[in-house]
């Protein structure tokens, strides 16, 4: 009990898409941390999908080698050694936008990666060994959403792709 209560932790967790009217925010759960260093990457969706045929796996790229699009620090409120702490922190997007992007949660010994989506957007799929049926809508304005790209991979490959009628 004493070795856990005297290590440090640090968990990332993101509840959640998140909508463009509402603040974007991750959970940390910390121990033995007073400070965290935030690094923000901002990534092409798109091209990513593409690459890697889903969106997971964002904690294995080496953004290491990449510049931040953003870095600030968070002190840990209410710090007390050997004390369990949750804290929301806010992830600043565009105002009004949409956007995705990697966030990268350190400290000197301990680092997390997650990553973070923005957007109105909700799809329903529908499938079959033969066909397929998607219906995007925009939450916000709670109608269907026209003329959104559309990437179907196997998990190899891109097999077809389309746009979102009315």
């Amino acid at each position: 009990r004493i070795g856990v209560m005297t290590q440090k932790r640090l968990r990332l967790q993101v509840e959640r898409k998140f909508r463009t009217n509402e603040e974007a925010k991750v959970k940390v759960n910390v121990r033995n941390i007073e400070k965290l260093t935030l690094k923000q990457y901002f990534l092409d969706l798109k091209a990513y999908f593409h690459k890697v045929h889903g969106i997971g796996g964002v904690e294995n790229l080496d953004i290491e080698l990449i510049q931040p699009d953003k870095t600030w620090e968070v002190e840990i409120a209410d710090y007390e050694k050997y004390k369990p702490i949750e804290q929301e922190i806010v992830i600043p997007f565009e105002a009004g936008k949409p956007g995705v992007c990697i966030l990268n949660v350190s400290e000197q010994d301990w680092e997390s990666t997650t990553l973070v989506i923005r957007s109105d957007l909700d799809l329903i799929l529908k499938s079959s060994r033969r066909e397929l049926l998607v219906f995007v809508q925009n939450m916000i304005g709670s109608k269907p959403e026209e003329g959104v790209d559309l990437l179907i991979s196997d998990g190899k490959k891109v097999f077809a792709k389309g746009k979102t009628g009315k």
